[in-house]
């Protein structure tokens, strides 16, 4: 049984990103709606990113083993490197624009404020160092350790807890330390999808997950918070199952593999080139993360009006993340 396809699981990166940037953008445009209502959808999104490649992790490493590979052959390349290949690329431009705006770049002291403070080198940049940390725990706990299922469960959690505590401890943004539990949130999903979404579907567990993350986002104290980030995932998972849109978005793409020399635009006009559209914001989506931040930051001075403001951010954010998505495929 699986929950959700990879389709479907790339399907609503590109589309997440899009909000991410409207959610940044809140902080230039606080006063309006739609990037107060972003803002108030950043955490749960971030969480689902975390989710989502737990999931994919486990899943991968679930598939390997069933086919007789060994489920870390080219992690390091793969995705260590994967993630800080494109993050290098993004921090060159970064300090190039500011080179240019400014005059400097900033020197060894800004690794000195990451260390002590957690402020990064680059807009945004808590997720990748975040990120890197759960793909190392999970290479850590599945593959050197070689744990499985439950023990390997809970020696993730217990790592995840280390890795939550180290930046708040050390007074780090809450960004850094929030959404992390929903990691093994996918872990354990992926783990045990076939025992748990019989009953995680049901209209009481819906009712008692809502319940959950309505008290724990109520309660005064900010270190339940990751827990109300462990249950969003899953709601969310739920409402896309229920909604409808894994059975068309898998209906698709299962036509798609039969038909053969056929794209999905002639299978359908329409639904394919939606499905079209949120795959190539899927691709790009980690490189959208990267680059928004820098966009937001240097094309407020020069540009004044605020439409124009928007549509350039993003108009740039894509075509910038499509250029370097294309150029890492060569490298």
């Amino acid at each position: 049984m699986k929950i959700f396809s990879l389709e479907v699981s790339n399907s609503l990166r590109g589309v997440m990103q899009l909000v991410i940037i409207l959610s940044h953008l809140y902080y230039v445009f606080s006063d309006m709606l739609v990037f107060r209502i972003a803002n108030t959808l950043a955490g749960s999104i971030v969480a689902m990113f975390l989710f989502t490649s737990g999931y994919g992790l486990i899943q991968g490493y679930q598939r390997a083993l069933e086919q007789g590979k060994d489920p870390f052959a080219g992690f390091v390349r793969r995705r260590l490197w994967g993630i800080l290949k494109p993050y290098l690329l993004a921090q060159i431009l970064y300090f190039a624009l500011m080179y240019w705006s400014q005059g400097h770049i900033p020197g060894l002291d800004s690794l000195w404020s990451l260390l002590r403070h957690g402020e990064t080198p680059m807009p945004n940049a808590w997720f990748i160092f975040v990120l890197l940390a759960l793909y190392i725990l999970f290479y850590l706990v599945y593959g050197l350790l070689g744990l499985r299922r439950g023990p390997a469960l809970i020696a993730s959690l217990v790592g995840s807890i280390v890795l939550m505590a180290i930046p708040y401890v050390l007074g780090y943004e809450r960004a850094w330390w929030a959404t992390t539990l929903a990691f093994v949130s996918g872990l354990m999903l992926g783990t045990y999808q076939e025992v748990l979404y019989p009953y995680l579907s049901r209209w009481w567990a819906i009712l008692l997950m809502i319940a959950m993350v309505i008290g724990l986002r109520l309660l005064p104290w900010e270190l339940m918070i990751p827990l109300a980030f462990v249950v969003i995932p899953l709601l969310a998972l739920i409402f896309l199952r229920l909604s409808g849109y894994n059975a068309w978005l898998d209906g698709l793409y299962a036509e798609l593999r039969t038909a053969e020399g056929k794209s999905l635009q002639q299978l359908h006009p329409i639904s394919g080139r939606i499905a079209s559209g949120l795959m190539f914001l899927s691709m790009i989506s980690f490189e959208l993360y990267l680059l928004h931040g820098i966009w937001i930051r240097f094309l407020r001075s020069p540009i004044a009006h605020d439409g124009l403001y928007v549509a350039l951010v993003f108009a740039c954010t894509i075509l910038s993340s499509w250029l370097i998505h294309s150029l890492l495929k060569r490298i």
